[in-house]
C-alpha cells in the first residue's frame, strides 16, 4: 500500500473500486458483499454510475464503491462524464482498490490509471482478478511494476481468493449505524390484532432508511432528480436516454430522516427491447419495485401518461406498493391546466383501485416544486403501515351494514357480516369473516373499500379487504 496505515482518516470507510473496464470489478463487487449489487454482462461499460454497498467484517463494516470503468486520455463525452463520476468515487473514498485482468497482462491503460491512482495520495489494494488462467501466471511479476505492494490474487469466477481481500479491507472497517441497503422487516402480517376500540391509528415502524425507487421511461429525468434532492452529481446525466443501466442506491438525510434513494434503468414497452443487457437493466428496475417502500413514477410533463406509463403504474399499484406520480420538465409546459385536468381524469380511470394517487409537478434540472415530493413520500408511507383497532373497524362495518345490506344469495339466503380486523400491514390488509364468503359480491366490497377510505383516510394508497368463512376467531380471548 503507498500510505503508511496511520494516515488513514477514521472518519471515512469508503473503499472505491478501481479499473479499466471489463476487468471484473463488479464481479468482485458481488462477491464481496454477498448478493447481485451490480449487474454483470461480458459487453464492457455495463456500470456508468457509482454503486454503494456494505461489506461486514464482524461488528465493522466497509462501503465498497462501484464505478465505471476507467480509459484513460478518452475524448468522447459520455466516457468523460463516466471518467468524471469514478474520480469523484476516488476522491470521497479512504482507500482505492486497484482491479486488473491478470489473463491480459499489464496494459497501457493500467499504468496510466496506476498514475493517476498515485496522484490521490491514498492507500491501494491491488487486486488481480482471472488469477487462476494460465495468462496470468506468465503475466503475475509485471504487476509489480505498476508501484504498489504484493498484489492479491483473486477469480471472481470461480469466488477463490476473498478472504485475503477481505483481511486487506480490514483495515478500513468501521463500526457503522447503517442497515443493509435489503433490511429485514418486521413480517407484514401478525397475530396481535388491535381490539381495543380506543387504540390509536399509527404507524409504529418507519426504518432508517426509507427506500423510494424512481422509476419511468428513458429520459424522463430519474438521475437528475437524485442528483437534485442529494445536492451531488452522483449520476451521470444528459440528453441521451438510457444512460442509467442499473439501479443505483444513495443514501440521503433530510429533515433529520433518512432515505435510500434508488435510481433506475428506463423501462420501455418489452416488445421493443433486443438487447440483453437492457433486458437485464428492466429486470433490475423491476426487483426495484419489489424492494421499495414508496414508488415515484417520473413522467416527462411534456408526453405525460403513455402507454408504457400506465403499465409501470399498473405494476406498482399491483405489488401493492404506495405511489406518486411526478411530473417532470414542468417549467417547459405551456397548457399546464390542460395537462393536470387530463392526468387527474387517467388516474381516476385507470386506478379506480386507489383513490387520490398523489401528483406532484416539479423540474428536477433547476430544483423548482423538488421539495414538495417529500411530504407525500413520508405521508404515504405512514398510510401504508396504518394499524386500525378492531373495534374502530367493526363500528364501521356495522353502520356500513345498516347503511346498505349486503345482497342475498341467488338462492336468497342472508349474508351476514360478524367480524372485522386488521391482519396486515405494507399494505393494509383487512379481513372480514362472515357465513358465505364467496356470496359477497365485488361490488359491495368496493362500497365497503370506498367508505374505509373515507372513514380512516386511507387515500392514495393500495389496501387489501378480504372475506373468510367463521365467526369471530378472537371471541375467546381474554380481555
Amino acid at each position: 500500500m503507498t500510505n503508511p496505515m496511520n494516515e488513514i482518516p477514521n472518519t471515512n470507510n469508503k473503499v472505491a473500486v478501481i479499473g479499466r473496464p471489463n476487468v471484473g470489478k463488479s464481479s468482485i463487487f458481488n462477491r464481496l458483499v454477498g448478493y447481485k449489487a451490480a449487474l454483470v454482462h461480458d459487453q464492457p461499460g455495463i456500470t456508468r454510475d457509482r454503486k454503494y454497498a456494505e461489506l461486514k467484517i464482524g461488528d465493522e463494516s466497509v462501503e465498497l464503491i462501484d464505478t465505471a470503468g476507467f480509459e484513460e486520455g478518452e475524448k468522447q463525452v459520455l466516457t468523460q462524464r463516466m471518467n468524471d463520476i469514478s474520480s469523484a468515487a476516488m476522491a470521497e473514498a479512504v482507500a482505492v482498490m486497484f482491479v486488473v485482468d491478470g489473463a491480459a497482462g499489464v496494459t497501457a491503460a493500467d499504468q496510466g490509471l496506476a498514475r493517476l491512482i498515485k496522484q490521490a495520495n491514498k492507500p491501494v489494494i491491488l487486486v488481480i482478478n482471472k488469477a487462476d488462467t494460465k495468462a496470468a501466471n506468465e503475466n503475475m511479476y509485471n504487476f509489480y511494476s505498476l508501484g504498489f505492494d504484493d498484489p492479491i490474487l483473486v477469480s471472481a469466477a470461480h469466488n477463490a481468493g476473498f478472504s485475503d481481500v477481505i483481511e486487506a479491507l480490514k483495515p478500513f472497517a468501521k463500526v457503522t449505524h447503517n442497515v443493509d441497503l435489503e433490511p429485514q422487516e418486521p413480517a407484514p402480517y401478525f397475530e396481535d390484532i388491535i381490539e381495543d376500540e380506543d387504540e390509536n391509528i399509527e404507524a409504529p415502524y418507519r426504518p432508517d432508511w426509507m427506500r423510494v425507487a424512481i422509476v419511468g421511461r428513458p429520459n424522463a429525468g430519474k438521475s437528475t432528480l437524485v442528483n437534485r434532492l442529494t445536492g451531488e452529481s452522483r449520476m451521470m446525466t444528459g440528453d441521451e436516454a438510457g444512460l442509467t443501466r442499473e439501479r443505483n442506491s444513495t443514501r440521503w438525510e433530510h429533515d433529520g430522516l433518512g432515505y435510500e434513494l434508488i435510481d433506475t434503468a428506463g423501462l420501455r414497452r418489452k416488445a421493443k427491447i433486443d438487447d440483453v443487457v437492457e433486458k437485464m437493466s428492466a429486470s433490475d428496475a423491476i426487483h426495484s419495485v419489489a424492494k421499495a417502500h414508496v414508488v415515484v413514477l417520473l413522467l416527462d410533463a411534456n408526453h405525460p401518461f403513455e402507454f408504457q406509463d400506465k403499465t409501470i403504474a399498473a405494476h406498482v399499484v399491483g405489488e401493492g406498493k404506495p405511489l406518486i406520480i411526478a411530473l417532470n420538465k414542468w417549467d417547459s409546459v405551456k397548457n399546464k391546466d390542460e395537462i393536470l385536468d387530463e392526468m387527474n381524469f387517467m388516474l381516476e380511470k385507470e386506478f379506480s383501485q386507489v383513490k387520490k394517487v398523489p401528483l406532484v409537478t416539479m423540474s428536477a434540472l433547476n430544483g423548482k416544486g423538488v421539495e414538495t415530493l417529500m411530504g407525500p413520500i413520508e405521508e404515504l408511507y405512514r398510510l401504508w403501515n396504518i394499524r386500525i383497532g378492531a373495534g374502530k373497524l367493526n363500528r364501521f362495518l356495522s353502520d356500513a351494514v345498516i347503511g346498505h345490506p349486503p345482497p342475498l344469495t341467488k338462492d336468497h339466503k342472508p349474508v351476514k357480516l360478524k367480524f372485522m380486523a386488521q391482519t396486515g400491514v405494507r399494505p393494509p390488509t383487512f379481513k372480514i369473516w362472515c357465513n358465505r364468503p364467496q356470496a359477497v359480491h365485488v361490488s359491495y366490497l368496493r362500497y365497503l373499500s370506498n367508505g374505509m377510505r373515507q372513514m380512516f383516510g386511507l387515500e392514495g394508497i393500495v389496501f387489501r379487504l378480504i372475506t373468510e368463512a367463521g365467526d369471530n376467531p378472537y371471541s375467546t380471548k381474554k380481555r
